[in-house]
């Protein structure tokens, strides 16, 4: 089975030479340093708004062969957790195969990731993902998961089974000789303002106060500051998990790639959306 593309040739190219020229200029300028990093959050928005953060963000940190999407449904959008079907994902630059291992394991707790292809189907925020990792990566795998909801519980326990999944897939490749990594790519954009006085100046408020309580690694104080200031950040649920899974596996820390809006590159007195690069777990 194969998820085709679908939103190449509007979010982003859909002629693979265009597309990897497209991501080459977004890599070519002033990388940062690279390390080793258990996860990143990414924004998804459209190449020509957000690819550059994207990019960056993806070259501040290793991609191994595998890496697990926590996306968010925008629409159709139903409360839960859902595990992607057993399916590689087209993209103009190939297929990226389905991680076999971490997809059997997830699915055994069904529970917890409910199988759904209607959620993935028509859902930009984990395709989006997928041609980066490509670029960086052309042998990459890749298991997705959209988290849709913001409940403590089930974050926390969506959480541990991954971080399980993670280790048992390092230990087993370990056993043979292998490096088994595993990068968790967060879907995230920041605040999207669309109705207030100043959409700009609340944007970059509201994205501070989002981002401020998200390097503390305190899920807690993570959603409770969304919370309260009503942060429009759409993917709240995928972050909180990514921040659950690197305090589980002891790797709490995080930090600020880059970040930038949509006015960046269409100034808008009317609409604006933030994004942000963030590197977690990054090894010393």
């Amino acid at each position: 089975m194969i998820r085709r593309a679908a939103y190449a040739g509007s979010w982003y190219p859909e002629d693979a030479d265009e597309l990897r020229e497209t991501l080459a200029g977004f890599f070519e300028s002033d990388p940062p340093e690279r390390k080793s990093a258990l996860g990143v959050m990414t924004p998804h928005a459209g190449y020509v708004y957000s690819g550059k953060i994207a990019a960056r963000t993806f070259a501040s940190a290793q991609v191994p062969d595998v890496a697990l999407i926590l996306a968010f449904s925008h629409r159709p959008y139903r409360r839960g957790i859902f595990l992607a079907p057993r399916e590689d994902w087209e993209t103009p630059l190939g297929t990226a195969r389905i991680n076999e291992y971490l997809f059997s394991e997830l699915a055994l707790h069904a529970e917890v990731f409910e199988i759904d292809g209607i959620e993935h189907e028509s859902e930009h925020s984990a395709e989006l993902q997928v041609p980066f990792l490509q670029f960086e990566n052309p042998k990459i795998e890749i298991c997705a998961v959209n988290v849709n909801t913001r409940d403590k519980g089930a974050l926390a326990a969506a959480a541990k089974l991954i971080a399980d999944a993670i280790s048992s897939y390092d230990s087993r490749l370990s056993a043979r000789g292998q490096r088994g990594k595993v990068l968790i790519v967060a879907s995230s954009d920041m605040s999207h303002e669309f109705h207030s006085r100043n959409p700009l100046a609340r944007a970059n408020s509201q994205d501070s106060l989002a981002l401020e309580a998200l390097l503390t690694m305190d899920v807690p104080h993570f959603l409770e500051t969304i919370e309260s200031h009503d942060v429009t950040m759409c993917g709240v649920g995928p972050v909180a998990t990514l921040m659950h899974v690197c305090n589980i596996l002891e790797r709490p820390t995080a930090e600020i790639v880059c970040r930038g809006t949509s006015s960046d590159v269409s100034p808008s007195k009317d609409r604006v959306v933030g994004y942000a690069g963030v590197r977690f777990g990054a090894a010393n």
